[in-house]
């Protein structure tokens, strides 16, 4: 849930920007917005190799709906069964366009998972003894990643396609561990923290754990992808606050590549990585305005907003196209090539 209150706080706060010209004006032409509902707030989460897109909206009544938006731009709105007045909130579509995600029930203290089906039926679970379940990732195989709440502290889970979980704690039971992406070959990426700070982790398929560090100050992965490699923040001494953060890929032998999207000021925040390496997410600029961005494998990067006004770019997936979804202004966005 930290990382949903955070992106709608980030989206609300860039809404308030003023217009000036874009950073990219080309990259209007290839550029659609839309939105779940007529004139709602709509938030996309992922989207898959066909141009599929799930994420959520927000109705007048401060409900969170589903959505999932397909290749022609049909899109069909839906709830969990079973979801409260606080909401169903997609995470992630795989390539057969079953998706994944969690709906709350009677109160904000019990969340489900569940699985949308490609024909449009649900499965519900639950992981561990306590009802507070995050699925943040599922992959073409219909394994699901995420993390649960273990007595106090968020674990993470792997559930297979055949509803067996298997539960891990990267650091021990008393420390928290929150998986964000699983890749093809059932490989997790996440972060954990002890008592020295917040570390990346990678889980295996097998289950062994290699725990590292892209930075001195905070490591934050956000997304794995079918090599095993690896996109996120970390964070150094700097900036206005005492920490600044910074993008970095870790590739699959292990070695990492800092990078700023743009002079680092305000901090540059990747959020999906794609097979062919290129990672997409946003940065601030030095009047603290948000815009998205693309790192090619060969490091170099674009940037781009999605509509004219130059503040509000939220991107959060890209897929092996290159296709890149996300929010502008409180609307839905494509990006194609």
């Amino acid at each position: 849930m930290m990382k949903l209150k955070w992106f709608i706080v980030l989206t609300f706060f860039a809404a308030l920007g003023t217009a000036i010209p874009t950073l990219a004006e080309k990259a209007k032409d290839r550029i659609v917005l839309f939105d779940a509902s007529p004139n709602v707030p709509t938030f996309p989460t992922s989207i898959n190799h066909s141009g599929e897109i799930t994420g959520y909206y927000i109705d007048p009544s401060q409900v969170f709906h589903g959505f999932t938006r397909d290749k022609k731009g049909t899109i069909t709105t839906f709830d969990a069964p079973g979801a409260g007045t606080h909401g169903t909130f997609p995470v992630s579509i795989n390539g057969r366009g079953e998706i994944a995600g969690y709906y709350y029930g009677a109160s904000v203290f019990v969340t489900h998972g569940f699985v949308r089906h490609s024909d449009g039926t649900f499965t519900s679970f639950d992981v561990g003894p306590n009802t507070q379940t995050f699925p943040v990732a599922i992959n073409d195989r219909d394994e699901i990643a995420g993390y649960y709440n273990d007595a106090g502290f968020p674990h993470g889970f792997v559930r297979a396609a055949d509803g067996t979980t298997a539960t891990f704690a990267v650091l021990g039971p008393s420390t928290i561990t929150f998986p964000t992406s699983i890749n093809a070959r059932g490989e997790i990426t996440g972060s954990c923290n002890d008592l020295s700070g917040t570390h990346g982790f990678v889980r295996y398929e097998d289950g062994a754990i290699v725990t590292f560090d892209a930075g001195p100050s905070g490591t934050q992965p956000a997304s794995i992808n079918p090599s095993g490699e690896i996109t996120g923040s970390y964070f150094a001494p700097g900036g206005l606050h005492g920490l600044l953060a910074h993008g970095f890929v870790r590739h699959s032998d292990g070695s990492i590549s800092t990078f700023d999207a743009d002079p680092p000021i305000f901090g540059t925040y990747p959020q999906s990585i794609n097979p062919r390496g290129e990672v997409t997410g946003f940065f601030y600029d030095a009047n603290i305005l948000m815009h998205g961005f693309v790192r090619q494998s060969d490091g170099t990067i674009t940037t781009f907003d999605a509509g004219s006004i130059a503040n509000g770019t939220f991107p959060t997936s890209i897929n092996p196209r290159g296709e890149i979804t996300g929010s502008y202004q409180g609307h839905g966005f494509l990006q194609s090539r």
